[in-house]
C-alpha cells in the first residue's frame, strides 16, 4: 500500500492534493517523520519496561496463582481480631479469630488494573468486605488491596502478608 491509498482512506481525494501540495511547499521528508515515530515508540517501550513495579499487561492466571495461599491480614488496631484468608480455586476462606466465613473470588484485569472482586462472604456482613477490590500489591509476601465500594464510601484498604 502505498502512502497515496493511505491518504485516501484517510482524507478524501481533494485533502489529499491540498495535503500533498503543502508537504511539498514545505520540503517535509516523510522518511524523518516515521524515524521520530520510531525513535519516540523506542524510548517509551524503554521508559515503561523499566519501571521498578511494572503493573502494565498483568495476565489473571499469574495473578490468580500468586493470590491462592494464606494470608495474615496486618492489624493497624492492636486490639482487633486476629484474621487469616486462605484463597484456593475460587473460594475464599476468612478466619477471624475462631469463626470463619466462606466466600467467593475473581481475578480480572485491564490494560493497566488487577481487580480481586469477592462475593457471598455473610457472617459479617459490617465489615463490608463484598465488594472488586484493586490489587495494589502482589508479590514479596505481600496482598495489598483496596475499594471504595463504587464510590459509595470512603477507600478502604487492606494489608496482609504471606503466612
Amino acid at each position: 500500500m502505498n502512502y497515496f491509498n493511505i491518504c485516501l482512506q484517510i482524507y478524501p481525494p481533494h485533502a489529499y492534493f491540498y495535503i500533498k501540495y503543502q508537504g511539498m511547499k514545505s520540503g517535509r521528508n516523510n522518511s524523518k517523520i516515521f524515524t521520530a515515530i520510531f525513535i519516540f515508540l523506542g524510548a517509551a517501550g524503554l521508559i515503561l519496561s523499566s519501571c521498578q513495579s511494572n503493573r502494565w499487561f498483568q495476565s489473571e492466571s499469574s495473578l490468580n496463582a500468586k493470590i491462592q495461599t494464606t494470608w495474615n491480614k496486618i492489624k493497624i488496631d492492636p486490639h482487633a481480631a486476629t484474621e487469616q484468608w486462605k484463597f484456593s480455586e475460587g473460594k475464599v476462606y476468612r478466619l477471624k479469630d475462631t469463626t470463619e466465613d466462606i466466600g467467593n473470588y475473581s481475578v480480572s484485569t485491564t490494560l493497566s488494573k488487577a481487580y480481586l472482586t469477592i462475593t457471598d462472604f455473610s457472617v459479617f456482613p459490617m465489615d463490608a468486605m463484598n465488594a472488586k477490590w484493586e490489587i495494589l500489591e502482589l508479590e514479596g509476601g505481600v496482598l495489598a488491596i483496596a475499594t471504595d465500594h463504587d464510590g459509595s464510601s470512603g477507600v478502604k484498604e487492606l494489608e496482609f502478608s504471606e503466612k
